[in-house]
């Protein structure tokens, strides 16, 4: 939710303290003091999250690479955090899940993006004086409208603290002391989170300014992203989508929730594109389903050729959908005929083909080795042997441990029986 409210920067000013808020639960304390304490134990925190189920998270840009980290543990002044890849698949949120991949990264605390420490915090899960400490330390960072987004969710759910919500965020804000503010909700159009602000009617409405600039980009990208073409039917349109259709669908059903109120969301005309956009998308998403069940239709009914060909048309209209992949491959692979324990083949187009569908399967869910190893399988097959020994090799570098689940151990096996079966 943080993220994109970001753009709203020049509401900001810095201002001397209200003190109402900190002396109710840090009484004699100065704001520094607070702020000192709280990274004092932020170490501490983190340390303790580290072992939950549910870690905390962060997103940095480091050498001009935008990594998504995950805490490991926590040593001293020092942090271990694992890089995170996508791993599975949320049906609900149209988005893919995280997992912990193989590369590691060494940060210090003050490597933390403040927002991003922002979010480990949530009110209903920590008690009022670890979310006072948290504001503090955060506007002393310049980051008031990260704290705004931490407090007006306590404010809305106790009469008792909203006064002093109030006059703490008045005050650090710039606003007049007589200011009234109003509740915003907010959605994060990225991070798919919902949210609320506190904020004058002033402040409220220069916010839309600034958020109608992201409101004209997002438009931009999601045409972009259906391809630019409403006009042409489902299979036959001049651009395939680069994003995964539900993805898209989900993304053009949140636009009017995240940008409401902006002028580009209000427009008819963002509306008449907004709502031509989703009606092409729902029609490819049928489509592409109606003509799976087909598709597999002719594979029973033993026509392998043709069902390889279903499934690439179906394909080449959602091709970023790792489960279209995965039948393309499935299909492709039978099509190819391997014999001789992988050493050959019938059709070579269609084992390199699905050799390739096999890498883009294991480009978008890296995790997944046995996609590593149906890659090799098929290149070995069309007699592209060093991609198919790079293939294997690469699985055999990731199982080269003691400890191995027995899926790894399965498919460590697997690439060590085929590279000694390769001729």
């Amino acid at each position: 939710m943080l993220r994109m409210l970001m753009i709203v920067a020049a509401l900001l000013a810095p201002v001397g303290l209200r003190a109402d808020l900190l002396t109710r639960y840090f009484p004699g304390k100065s704001e520094a003091d607070i702020a000192k304490e709280f990274e004092d134990k932020l170490p501490e925190f983190l340390a303790a999250r580290a072992k939950d189920v549910s870690k905390p998270r962060l997103h940095i840009e480091q050498n001009k690479r935008k990594l998504y980290l995950e805490i490991i543990e926590v040593k001293g002044a020092e942090s271990t955090w694992a890089e995170l890849v996508p791993h599975g698949w949320y049906k609900d949120r149209a988005e893919y899940g995280f997992s912990p991949g193989e590369g590691e990264v060494k940060l210090k605390q003050a490597d933390f993006p403040p927002q991003e420490v922002a979010l480990w915090f949530e009110h209903n899960y920590r008690t009022p004086e670890e979310m006072v400490s948290l504001v503090t330390w955060l506007a002393l960072k310049g980051e008031v409208l990260a704290a705004n987004g931490r407090l007006a969710p306590m404010a809305a759910k106790s009469t008792l603290l909203k006064p002093d919500i109030d006059a703490w965020l008045i005050a650090k804000h710039g606003w007049a002391t007589t200011a009234t503010l109003i509740q915003v909700d907010v959605h994060d159009f990225e991070m798919q989170k919902d949210g609320m602000l506190l904020l004058t009617k002033e402040a409220a409405a220069e916010r839309l300014k600034l958020l109608d600039k992201v409101a004209k980009e997002a438009l931009k990208d999601l045409v972009e992203q259906q391809g630019g073409d409403t006009k042409g039917k489902p299979g036959a349109r001049k651009r395939s989508p680069s994003i995964r259709l539900d993805t898209l669908e989900n993304r053009l059903t949140r636009y009017p929730k995240a940008f409401a109120g902006t002028t580009t969301a209000e427009a008819k005309n963002t509306k008449k594109s907004l709502d031509e956009m989703l009606e092409a998308v729902k029609a490819d998403r049928k489509w592409v389903e109606d003509g799976g069940f087909k598709a597999d239709r002719l594979a029973i009914d033993g026509d392998l050729q043709a069902s390889a060909d279903a499934w690439l048309a179906l394909y080449r209209a959602d091709p970023e959908n790792i489960e279209v992949i995965q039948k393309c491959a499935e299909v492709l692979f039978k099509a190819a005929e391997v014999t001789d324990n992988g050493n050959k083949c019938v059709r070579k187009d269609r084992a390199l083909k699905a050799a390739e569908m096999w890498d883009k399967f294991a480009q978008i869910q890296p995790l997944y080795l046995n996609c590593i190893n149906y890659a090799g399988l098929n290149y070995m097959a069309a007699g592209e042997k060093a991609k198919a020994k790079a293939r294997f090799e690469e699985v055999l570098r990731r199982t080269d441990k003691k400890e191995l689940t027995d899926a790894e151990k399965g498919h460590r096996e697997y690439a060590q029986t085929r590279m000694k079966d390769m001729k």
